[in-house]
């Protein structure tokens, strides 16, 4: 495989003992790969600052090779008003966290409650980057 998705529950922390056995599993089946971590927060002010801070606090515990790659901001409202305030707030996240890109989702209703095959998903073009970059 060139990447895995690993999803974890909202708040975990990287010390929980789930997290560590999980790594521990997975590097002595596949070592030396690199962890790059994505945070993703909707558009809510408060779920923006809690994912923030998550999100540092997970990257002073992370003992493993990699980097944050991304945060994202998803499920946007589709006015300019709103993309522009969460291009500000995914920015910021950025910054603070430490991550390489920054990235808004506006919401696509054609999503809301997809259940078909993965292969049908339509393209997203706001994650185009990440395709290009692995």
């Amino acid at each position: 495989y060139d990447y895995f998705i690993v999803d974890n529950v909202q708040g975990i922390s990287a010390k929980s003992p789930l997290v560590i056995h999980e790594l521990e599993v997975f590097y002595s089946t596949i070592p030396n790969v690199k962890n790059l971590r994505i945070y993703v927060s909707n558009y809510s002010i408060n779920s923006i600052a809690s994912t923030i801070k998550y999100a540092k606090s997970i990257e002073k515990e992370i003992k493993y090779e990699g980097f944050p790659l991304a945060f994202i901001v998803n499920l946007v409202p589709d006015n300019l008003d709103d993309l522009e305030n969460a291009k500000n707030y995914a920015e910021k996240g950025r910054q603070e966290i430490g991550c390489k890109f920054s990235v808004v989702i506006p919401i696509y209703s054609e999503l809301l409650g997809f259940s078909r095959p993965v292969s049908e998903m339509p393209e997203i073009k706001e994650i185009n980057w990440a395709i290009s970059y692995f």
